[in-house]
């Protein structure tokens, strides 16, 4: 995350997330399979089928600065990342398993959220930023003014 942020104060990429609310990068994650509201009770279930994953960290590569959902009316400005195999087989595996909200895997990182759409074309970062991604974990997402709050729920699987 220290290294995603440092790479967003390049001063063309931090030019062109001004007037965005930035978001902290300890808040900073890959969704791989968005579930909805899920019932205390099944979280048992969902820990035994990111389990089955058998996950571990996978390598990635951040490449461009996007606009989500989409460029031409973008509320969230996100740092598009390498689809390794992994990554997309983990994503597409939980996806046969529990049946999420439909939703198309995007491998990216959101680094910035706007009130208002705008246009935001793709922006290559200067180079491609190497990064480590740990094992896939399950994770509340609290809404509140100041930005969503993730507290993490069950642990990834080492």
């Amino acid at each position: 995350a220290l290294r995603l942020a440092r790479a967003l104060d390049e001063p063309a990429l931090r030019a062109r997330l001004a007037g965005m609310r930035r978001i902290d990068p300890s808040r900073f994650h890959v969704t791989l399979c968005f579930l909805g509201n899920v019932a205390v009770d099944a979280l048992d279930f969902v820990h035994a089928e990111l389990a089955a994953l058998e996950a571990h960290g996978v390598a990635v590569e951040a490449t461009d600065l996007v606009g989500l959902p989409r460029a031409a009316a973008a509320r969230v400005a996100a740092v598009e990342l390498t689809p390794q195999a992994a990554l997309v087989a983990w994503a597409g595996q939980l996806a046969a398993r529990l049946r999420p909200a439909d939703r198309r895997f995007r491998p990216h990182v959101s680094v910035a959220r706007s009130r208002l759409p705008q246009h935001f074309p793709a922006m290559p970062l200067a180079a491609p930023l190497p990064l480590m991604l740990e094992a896939p974990a399950v994770y509340r997402s609290d809404l509140a003014a100041s930005g969503a709050r993730y507290l993490r729920l069950l642990p990834g699987v080492d």
